[in-house]
């Protein structure tokens, strides 16, 4: 499994900006059609020499939990705060655990002993923190009792993670086909066929680089 550290490579690399504009994560698509995988895809270009990891601390955290409704927006993190910290490493691990387990799935292999065993202590806790309660229509829905919103946001995507796990059919999982992009998401097509996380950005990409191949 890939350690948080290694997400830090290229963060200043040009080679990197010249791919695609330095975004936060108010800019930060998400087209994986689950949040478990838009959270993999909070890394940009997961194939290239260089990665693009727009998870910098955990304000960022918090934005993107918030941009996705699985959390309040509003509050600051405390750059001091130690528990702040491990919990937003925490978070990446897990991020790099939803990925490898994903990605496996996507190439049409068995997902790691490694990954799977990462993902279950931490979806093993979300559902023991797991709660049902009456919504006023009547509906039920599921929230999770004590901890920090840090770590609430933690048990939401594990457990996010592993009911996809066991639910998705594994062939509608996939990685983008655009060179070095790495995205994953559930193709939700009827007949399975796509091959782009965003066709107005990968695919666009390859049809310029297929009409100067032709050029040449």
């Amino acid at each position: 499994m890939v350690s948080r550290g290694s997400t830090d490579r290229g963060r200043n690399d040009p080679s990197a900006e010249s791919r695609e504009p330095d975004r936060g994560v108010g800019d930060l698509s998400l087209v994986g059609g689950h949040p478990a995988l838009d959270f993999t895809n909070t890394v940009s270009w997961r194939g290239a020499e260089s990665w693009d990891d727009r998870l910098r601390g955990p304000d960022d955290l918090r934005a993107w939990g918030a941009r996705v409704g699985l959390l309040d927006a509003g509050r600051a993190s405390d750059p001091s705060d130690r528990r702040e910290r491990e919990l937003f490493a925490r978070a990446l691990d897990l991020r790099e655990a939803i990925h490898d387990a994903f990605a496996a799935l996507a190439a049409g292999q068995r997902p790691a002993p490694a990954a799977l065993d990462a993902l279950s202590l931490e979806w093993a806790e979300a559902r023991a923190r797991m709660s049902l309660f009456a919504e006023r229509d009547g509906a039920v829905g599921v929230r999770f009792e004590g901890g920090t919103d840090l770590e609430r946001l933690i048990w939401a995507l594990a457990s996010s993670a592993g009911d996809l796990l066991l639910d998705a059919d594994p062939a509608r999982i996939k990685t983008c086909a655009g060179a070095e992009c790495g995205y994953l998401y559930v193709d939700a097509s009827r007949n399975r066929s796509r091959r782009w996380c965003d066709m107005a950005e990968c695919g666009n990409r390859a049809k310029v680089r297929r009409f100067r191949e032709k050029g040449d």
